[in-house]
């Protein structure tokens, strides 16, 4: 039997390396591309952080200097506006009237008298205690506005047309008679105060005014109407 030798050859063998080789080119180059483009980026980085920002001035505001006439010259003056005369409106005549028949004029109607609308208030009246008292203090000092009130015939024609519906004029006492006759001695009423009757004529009827005398008793006490009442 044959026997087959093979014989491999000692010396170095050049393709085994060339796959290797191109291997590590490209790595080689791709961390070189890598390792450049990182560089580039951090170093635009840097310098952009490190640049100063730099202020932009405002604007100035500039002054408009003022037109100066030279000198000598002359100035100029605008023409003043001759002022027209406005036209005068021409008044027309008046339009003369026409004449009619002259009405004849009637004689006025005399109006019919109108009775009295005034209502006598009847009935028994009520005073605040602080008003009698300041009436009283008032004819006491001699006051004018207050005086009155001690004379029960005054207040009777003073009062009835001033604050309880009476007519001023038309009221006449009829009883007691007024002075100069003797004034009538009042009596006592329930409550123990002075007290008088005055009867009046007004508008055909006959009333009876009561007066009491509530502060002081006497001469000097001044009367109030307490109550009114159809004789």
């Amino acid at each position: 039997m044959s026997k087959t030798t093979v014989v491999q050859p000692t010396g170095p063998d050049n393709r085994r390396w060339i796959l290797p080789l191109v291997l590590v080119l490209i790595i080689a180059g791709i961390i070189l591309a890598a390792y450049f483009a990182t560089h580039r980026s951090s170093g635009k980085s840097a310098a952009a952080a490190t640049r100063t920002p730099t202020a932009i001035p405002s604007p100035t505001p500039t002054l408009l200097p003022t037109a100066t006439a030279p000198a000598g010259a002359a100035k100029t003056t605008a023409p003043t506006a001759t002022p027209r005369p406005a036209p005068t409106a021409t008044p027309r005549p008046a339009a003369t009237p026409r004449t009619g028949p002259t009405p004849t004029a009637r004689p006025a109607s005399t109006p019919a008298a109108t009775p009295s609308t005034s209502t006598v208030k009847l009935g028994t009246f009520t005073y605040q205690q602080s008003t009698l008292r300041t009436i009283q203090q008032g004819a006491d000092a001699g006051n004018q506005s207050y005086t009155f009130y001690v004379d029960p015939f005054k207040v009777v024609g003073q009062l009835l047309p001033q604050n309880y519906g009476f007519n001023a004029g038309s009221v006449t006492i009829v009883a007691p008679p007024p002075p100069p006759q003797p004034t009538p001695t009042p009596y006592n009423n329930a409550q123990g105060l002075p007290e008088i009757k005055v009867t009046v004529q007004y508008q055909g009827k006959r009333y009876v005014i009561v007066l009491d005398q509530p502060e002081t008793q006497g001469p000097k006490g001044i009367w109030i109407i307490f109550k009114i009442s159809q004789a």
